[in-house]
């Protein structure tokens, strides 16, 4: 019974998602022509250091790459991040998930499952026609043999991405205006995580820093355990990072949300 009521709430928000699909789909496509530029900016890179490694990269591994962290990135990221829950907040409109038999923590989850469905199977057909388009060629970096793996770090990536977001989101309990820090959030994201630039390319001084943060279980580390860069003895290490941070953010939501429960008043309509 359960699994038919979530199966419903999913059939719910793909009618939703088709009815207002042509901003997913012009969202999406901006955040892999951002990918192409940056692409556009280091096959010139490669180009002008004679096709040689950079970083221990490459330049068919960081074409690889920066495909696959576009292709993470115009399916997990996208600007209105949070911004339901926000709105339901500011405007009174949670008050209804007290009394339905749907927590607002799931019925958002399945929300953006959806979404990020649609977005994922539009990227991999835009990335094709811009790379037949530009004139890039399709590169092969990939090690097949560690795709499972990878599907893993991707399942717990999109578990770790939606909580961070989602805590983000819930501090419209407690301030007007919540954009700004979801904004700031998704920058930092975007470097911490490597989308643009692998992480082994900046200063050991950020690499510590990032090391502190969750945002390279994201991107940085599913896609380089695609492209075999990630050594057997850090894979381990690697899976465990991956499922604390899903669990201190799964703590830090409930708490967050009981003491926003608290604090909550409705007002609006």
């Amino acid at each position: 019974m359960t699994l038919r009521k979530y199966l419903k709430v999913a059939a719910m928000h793909w009618e939703l998602r088709m009815v207002y699909r042509v901003n997913a789909i012009l969202e999406t496509s901006g955040n892999l022509l951002t990918m192409l530029v940056t692409l556009a900016l280091w096959l010139f890179a490669f180009h002008r250091v004679g096709g040689e490694s950079i970083g221990g990269y490459t330049e068919s591994q960081m074409v690889s790459y920066l495909i696959i962290a576009g292709l993470i990135t115009s399916t997990l990221w996208h600007t209105s991040q949070g911004d339901s829950i926000i709105s339901a907040i500011r405007h009174g409109r949670i008050s209804k998930y007290f009394v339905k038999p749907i927590s607002l923590t799931v019925n958002h989850f399945i929300a953006q499952t959806v979404d990020h469905l649609l977005r994922f199977a539009w990227s991999i057909l835009a990335i094709f026609v811009f790379l037949f388009a530009f004139g890039i060629p399709i590169p092969y970096a990939v090690d097949l043999s560690q795709i499972p793996l990878f599907c893993l770090f991707f399942i717990l990536a999109i578990g770790i991405q939606y909580l961070v977001f989602y805590n983000a989101a819930l501090l419209a309990f407690w301030m007007e205006e919540v954009w700004g820090i979801t904004f700031t959030i998704r920058v930092l994201a975007d470097i911490a995580a490597g989308a643009f630039i692998p992480l082994a390319l900046f200063a050991p001084f950020w690499q510590r820093v990032f090391d502190f943060l969750p945002f390279k279980y994201i991107i940085s580390i599913p896609v380089n355990t695609l492209l075999g860069r990630v050594p057997a003895h850090e894979v381990l290490p690697a899976l465990l990072g991956s499922v604390v941070w899903l669990i201190v953010f799964a703590i830090l939501t409930k708490i967050t949300w009981v003491r926003g429960v608290r604090h909550y008043s409705a007002v609006g309509g």
